[in-house]
């Protein structure tokens, strides 16, 4: 076997790892979700990484954009995207928008 294919291989076989670590990921969240607890849980964690917030920073007085500050609160925003993605569809708005009723 080729060193190319070896590496296709060894490629094809950390991608299969790493989809069936999210569909596991995915799982939890399903468990998570479906609990009270979990949902506040969630709720805070996303007040807390700002997604819903504004995440550029200015000087008021200047008018200038503080790149540092803005790139701070993109991170901690893409924490909560990151783990949007795992979150089932169905409980997304009772987590996002908690004064939507059923």
């Amino acid at each position: 076997m080729s060193l190319i294919q070896e590496q296709k291989k060894k490629k094809e076989k950390q991608q299969q790892q790493i989809l069936e670590q999210q569909k596991e990921l995915k799982d939890i969240f399903a468990q998570v979700c479906t609990m009270a607890e979990g949902i506040l849980a969630l709720r805070h964690l996303m007040e807390v990484c700002g997604y819903q917030k504004i995440s550029i920073v200015g000087n008021p007085v200047t008018g200038d954009i503080n790149d540092r500050s803005t790139l701070y609160n993109e991170a901690q925003r893409n924490v909560y995207l990151g783990l949007r993605k795992l979150i089932p569809y169905k409980f997304l708005k009772q987590i996002e928008f908690p004064s939507i009723k059923k």
